[in-house]
């Protein structure tokens, strides 16, 4: 029997440096449109906390395959964090 489909959600926090709100903002303004052509992501969106200089970024995910789950493991940046998915037990994506 074959595992029930699942998704990720992948949350990502970044904080941006004094003086560079404007390069961060097109930056990811690009990786967000070259995503949105490119990208196996279902959603991605990004806001800006600019009274603590943190931006936070949500990507989902559909069922992943192993690709998937080696990339978000080699965007952790070598610090071997698990990535593990679990199988829905209830919810919707529109």
């Amino acid at each position: 029997m074959s595992n029930p489909p699942c998704t990720i959600l992948f949350r990502n926090t970044m904080r941006v440096h004094d003086g560079h709100v404007g390069e961060f903002n097109a930056a990811i303004t690009r990786a967000v449109d070259f995503t949105r052509g490119h990208g196996p992501q279902l959603m991605v969106d990004v806001f800006f906390a600019a009274d603590q200089m943190l931006a936070h970024s949500f990507q989902l995910y559909g069922e992943p395959d192993q690709g998937i789950l080696d990339a978000l493991a080699d965007s952790t940046g070598g610090t071997d964090i698990p990535i593990t998915p679990h199988p829905r037990v209830a919810g919707f994506v529109r």
